[in-house]
């Protein structure tokens, strides 16, 4: 029996000299934000503390306390040493800025970006969803400023886009009214103007005129009330003064064509024609033929807001054959060009001018065919064009439309109108196709 309690002895005295070692193996973490101050409860009074980076935490200690400053950002170790022989481990991480912030900030600058979602992952912000081309770009770019963001959004393969519906007019406008609506031809027209309106004095049946006639009475109908009645309203003032003009005789619309696109996407629209040109066969390759586009070509790309503002890039062509300088048997082009940026809101008009010079008009004369081409061909026989009294302008009126605005609902409409009288004229639809 003495034997046994002699070999006791020893294994436990081994015992306790690992239980300290164990208690060092235990380790706390601790997360801290650049430029936070965290202070550490201590069970004894301190008598060794050591750092495994200087540069990313410093510390300090106050009896039974330590006080630890987050000087950069990374992670290191801290451990300390007790009176009583204990001895504390601690994982430190040091972050740029704190998660829930950069997380909050994130969402107030995404907010209106649907579909997008922010959330916290440890001492990550992950941003998650979907969006458009565009809107992937713009989301990156936030990313970018927050590092501990990691941005996982993907692109839309498929987009509901807002939809830009875009009334195109090619109008043939004196020169000299041109001037007095305030068209330069170096120079953009005056844009929209805005105003306040209302009536002093109103009733359901009338309202008192500014200058009333002889014997017209004055007194307002007590109906309705009076008072004043204001109305807001945005309108184009170019837009009257064309109707006008029409109506006049002083300016002849050519072609009114109405364009639509998504967001982001483009829209074409040419009147005229193609011209086949010929590449003559050589030992290397046979002969290759090529469609070459001539009269009036807009393409026009534009990009709607959340508040219906429309940026577009717009392209015109106005081209026209030249059988003076054939080459090859192949005729030649006369074109002008132009490629322009702008920036209007949903229902202002942006005016194109001087796509057709004074050298053009001169040339006319001596160009066959050209009388026939399509909406230029009206233009050409003009004899006020021919004589420099009138040029050649075009209106495009961009408008943000969904599929419950009312343009589009009109547009239905004419749609079913036209499918519906096509019924009624040939007995079946189908028929047509034929």
């Amino acid at each position: 029996m003495f034997f046994r309690l002699t070999l006791l002895f020893p294994l436990l005295a081994g015992l306790a000299c690992v239980q300290p070692a164990a208690a060092a193996d235990d380790v706390s973490s601790l997360q801290l934000v650049v430029g936070q101050i965290k202070t550490i409860p201590l069970p004894s009074k301190v008598v060794r503390v050591a750092v495994g980076n200087g540069k990313i935490i410093t510390s300090n200690v106050l009896e039974t306390e330590m006080v630890v400053l987050a000087e950069t950002p990374g992670t290191t170790s801290l451990r300390l040493w007790t009176a009583d022989g204990n001895q504390l481990n601690y994982a430190v991480s040091v972050l740029a800025t704190d998660p829930d912030v950069t997380a909050k900030r994130l969402r107030d600058m995404l907010g209106a970006m649907p579909g997008i979602k922010v959330e916290r992952i440890g001492d990550m912000v992950l941003l998650t969803g979907s969006a458009s081309k565009a809107g992937l770009s713009r989301i990156d770019a936030i990313a970018k400023l927050f590092p501990q963001t990691h941005n996982a959004v993907l692109e839309e393969e498929v987009t509901m886009r807002r939809m830009v519906y875009m009334k195109v007019q090619i109008v043939e406008m004196k020169k000299s009214l041109a001037s007095n609506i305030g068209v330069a031809w170096d120079k953009s027209i005056a844009g929209p103007a805005a105003a306040v309106a209302g009536n002093w004095s109103t009733n359901q049946n009338f309202r008192v005129p500014s200058t009333p006639p002889a014997g017209f009475p004055t007194t307002p109908i007590p109906i309705g009330g009076a008072g004043w009645r204001p109305y807001l309203g945005m309108t184009s003032v170019i837009t009257s003064m064309i109707n006008l003009a029409v109506d006049n005789g002083d300016a002849f619309v050519l072609a009114t064509p109405e364009l639509s696109a998504r967001s982001g996407g483009k829209a074409e629209f040419l009147a005229g024609g193609q011209i086949p040109i010929i590449s003559p066969a050589s030992a290397a390759a046979p002969a290759t033929v090529t469609f070459k586009d001539y009269g009036i070509k807009l393409t026009i790309e534009p990009v709607a807001d959340e508040k219906n503002n429309v940026s577009a890039l717009l392209k015109t062509e106005v081209s026209n054959v030249d059988n003076s300088v054939a080459v090859g048997g192949n005729p030649g082009f006369l074109t002008r060009k132009t490629d322009s940026e702008f920036n209007v809101q949903s229902g202002q008009t942006i005016v194109l001018s001087g796509l057709v010079n004074t050298s053009l008009q001169k040339d006319i004369s001596k160009l066959a065919g050209l009388g026939d081409l399509p909406i230029l061909g009206a233009l050409f026989r003009s004899t006020n064009f021919q004589n420099g009294r009138t040029d050649l302008v075009i209106f495009v009126t961009p408008t943000v439309i969904d599929s419950s605005s009312s343009l589009n609902q009109e547009r239905l409409q004419k749609a079913q109108d036209i499918q519906e009288k096509a019924k009624s004229q040939s007995g079946d639809l189908g028929t047509l196709n034929q």
